[in-house]
């Protein structure tokens, strides 16, 4: 049969499948119905749905067709234009501001670039139109500006500043590079010359080409604060015993990077030349440096070995196994060449550190060991007696010579 639609409201008496057909040509959109369910669906109402989207998009604030954001300007202002298409990421300047002309009031971002939208003049900011996440079209006006007439006054303002002058904030952080160096110490400086020997801070000045050695935690001190004021480990307790850093070692003779090499030296002034907490952690960090770039390693190694007194361990650390230097030390074999350099008293984990590297230098007056007289003492083998054990030991080294002479 023949279906026919009518200009009326309601169709003609049909067929169910003609009634089903009229429904679905007037309902907007056009729906498919199956021809097993026409009977079922004939004498449904179909009626379109307007369907909200759960995606967000970018506020974007009203714009007239080809024109600028739809704003009211203040009397006595001029517009700020957005350079270029772009979302608001920042605002550095709040309504009654006053700004000088080249100050950033407004950063924008396109295509994962920023950009700064800044005062044209100096003023007073009476208007902002974007907000934080809003979407601007190159030439909308962002905000509003009065302008002042002082621009010459804030310019002047700003050339009289003067740029040598030292902000507190900096002056306080050379006073603190300053109590690490030999001259704040001169106590510690004077108990090295009666031994004949150098300071640390000077052996590694020697070692590296003038002004290539960058310092890695100068200013730590030993972890001791809960039995020690902080003026007093800062004054006697700096680097926290150890200087770590990156410089350059004949950089005449090489490139940058050949010639870059990471020196340690152990401060054997502050607390014995200690083992303490920061100083582990400083020397983990920078025998990673050395792993990285494949740097060879020059490390003084003067000292006494793990230091007991650091109370605040407890808690800045679960346990003292974390410490990697050792491992990292021990991949570095085969990787970058290691040379350790010692002069005076050298035990435990410091001669470790000796020990394991590929070239060691020592002076004569070294005394290099993992344990002294009251470690072995308390280990169970017995109290050692100087007189005796010096009488052996020269007993020991005599029968040596006599085998390598008869060799």
């Amino acid at each position: 049969m023949r279906c026919r639609s009518s200009a009326s409201t309601a169709p003609r008496r049909t067929s169910p499948s003609c009634r089903t057909s009229w429904l679905i040509r007037r309902s907007r959109p056009a729906t498919c119905i199956p021809a097993s369910s026409r009977s079922t669906w004939a004498s449904w109402p179909i009626r379109p749905r307007r369907i909200r989207s759960s995606i967000s998009t970018p506020r974007l604030a009203a714009r007239r067709p080809g024109g600028p954001r739809r704003q009211r300007r203040p009397q006595g202002t001029t517009p700020l234009k957005a350079p270029l298409q772009g979302t608001v990421i920042g605002l550095q300047a709040q309504v009654g501001d006053a700004v000088r002309a080249g100050q950033a009031l407004m950063i924008l971002e396109a295509m994962k670039m920023e950009h700064v939208v800044a005062a044209e003049a100096s003023g007073v900011l009476r208007q902002v139109v974007a907000q934080l996440g809003d979407t601007v079209f190159e030439g909308d006006a962002v905000a509003f500006l009065e302008p002042t007439g002082d621009g010459d006054a804030a310019q002047a303002a700003e050339q009289a500043i003067d740029l040598d002058a030292i902000r507190p904030d900096l002056a306080e952080v050379i006073e603190r590079h300053r109590l690490t160096l030999d001259a704040a110490r001169p106590d510690a400086v004077a108990r090295r010359r009666r031994t004949g020997q150098r300071t640390a801070r000077e052996n590694v000045d020697d070692l590296f080409d003038p002004g290539s050695f960058s310092e890695y935690g100068a200013m730590a001190v030993a972890a001791q604060r809960r039995r020690r004021t902080l003026d007093d480990l800062r004054a006697n307790t700096p680097a926290d015993g150890i200087i770590t850093g990156v410089g350059a070692v004949n950089g005449h003779l090489f490139d940058e990077e050949r010639a870059r090499c990471v020196g340690l030296a152990y401060d054997f002034t502050v607390l014995a030349g200690t083992q303490g907490h920061f100083n582990h952690k400083k020397t983990d960090r920078i025998l990673e440096f050395a792993e990285h770039w494949k740097a060879p390693v020059i490390w003084y190694t003067e000292g006494g070995g793990g230091r007991p007194g650091d109370v605040d361990g407890g808690q800045l650390s679960a346990s003292s196994l974390d410490t990697t230097s050792f491992t990292t030390f021990a991949r570095l074999s085969g990787l970058a060449p290691r040379i350790s350099i010692n002069s005076g008293r050298c035990f435990a984990g410091n001669a470790i550190f000796f020990g394991c590297a590929d070239i060691t230098i020592a002076t004569r007056y070294s005394n290099i060991g993992l344990g002294g007289p009251a470690m072995i003492e308390g280990g169970g083998p017995g109290r050692l007696h100087a007189g005796r054990d010096r009488a052996v030991g020269r007993a020991l080294r005599q029968r040596g010579d006599r085998r390598a002479g008869a060799g």
